[in-house]
């Protein structure tokens, strides 16, 4: 299988995996318990009458097939329907909170990747030393630390007590508000130091540890013992050798990163009040807002796919018996 049937073949399965999580996110939300109608009738005074209406304009007393349909036509027009909180365009809403999301989940993982590249060479390359067992150590406490309670303390050291960093939002808000585009993107930036921080820290933990191991795996190989008989420098073993062999593992864990940032953004972004997806996500649990909640779950899905895709074309790039066609999978 040559290169570009490899590619083809990981596009069909991506769209494939789309229609399968585009149907059940239309059916688990069916199987959820609560009601959305009484929160609404809770919150809005509304008569049978009125509550009909409703029911009728969303399509919701038609059949269940009907309704399947019906949210697939609208799905992939874009049209993610009204949310029942605020009665807005859930697609409007999504596209609002979508940059935000995407800038700090983007930023976290091309950070913690090449952090974790980095700092697992030099700790592999100093095995036994102080500083392996003093990095490795920060790196296990890291992985094993709940991301909302280290958000909690970045904010209660350096925002509360210290002042240092806002304590929330994305940006400052009126009547401070940055009047022009360089201040908006220092403000901007500003506010996402705790929260880029957080995510970063909890992805880099076990990414420091993973790395290590693939170097010192790869150090007991053959090749290395043939480089170093060869009067090669420790540091052209390590980033001419070792790392063209450990390259494959390594993008494949950012892979898993990127699923593991999308989910800590979640519970970052609201510990934050991060004007992000996870904040809206919290929102739409808490109020039953189910058209929201159909609409942010596609787009996140849509999103680890289209990463994942990404990340396999790399991937197929980088390993030669894709690219020359001597064996994928």
């Amino acid at each position: 299988m040559g290169f570009k049937a490899y590619v083809l073949k990981k596009a069909f399965y991506s769209i494939l995996l789309i229609f399968l999580v585009s149907t059940l996110n239309f059916l688990i939300f069916r199987l959820m318990p609560g009601d959305p109608y009484a929160v609404m009738i809770r919150e809005y005074i509304m008569t049978p009458e009125m509550i009909d209406e409703v029911l009728n304009r969303w399509g919701l007393k038609k059949p269940l097939w009907e309704q399947y349909l019906l949210y697939m036509a609208n799905l992939f027009q874009g049209n993610f329907g009204i949310s029942f909180r605020t009665f807005r365009p859930v697609q409007v809403e999504i596209m609002e909170r979508l940059p935000n999301t995407i800038a700090l989940v983007s930023c976290s993982v091309i950070a913690s990747t090449m952090l974790q590249v980095l700092i697992g060479f030099y700790i592999a390359s100093r095995r036994g030393k102080l500083s392996d067992s003093i990095i490795l150590s920060v790196g296990i406490v890291l992985n094993s630390t709940p991301v909302f309670w280290l958000g909690m303390t970045l904010l209660y050291f350096l925002s509360f007590n210290y002042h240092i960093f806002p304590a929330a939002g994305t940006t400052t808000p009126p009547p401070n508000d940055p009047k022009d585009p360089i201040s908006f993107i220092v403000d901007y930036l500003w506010h996402m130091v705790l929260p880029f921080t957080a995510l970063t820290a909890i992805i880099l933990g076990g990414g420091i540890i993973s790395v290590r191991n693939l170097v010192l795996d790869a150090l007991s190989q053959d090749f290395v013992v043939v480089a170093r008989a060869k009067g090669l420098k420790e540091r052209d073993v390590l980033y001419r050798h070792v790392f063209k062999n450990v390259q494959l593992p390594i993008v494949t864990s950012a892979a898993i990163s990127i699923a593991r940032s999308v989910g800590g953004a979640m519970t970052t972004e609201t510990v934050f009040t991060w004007y992000g997806m996870g904040r809206y996500t919290f929102d739409s649990i808490s109020n039953l807002d189910y058209p929201s909640l159909q609409g942010i779950f596609f787009v996140i899905c849509v999103l680890v796919i289209v990463a994942n895709f990404i990340v396999d074309v790399i991937y197929g790039i980088l390993d030669p018996r894709v690219k020359y066609g001597e064996g994928a999978g």
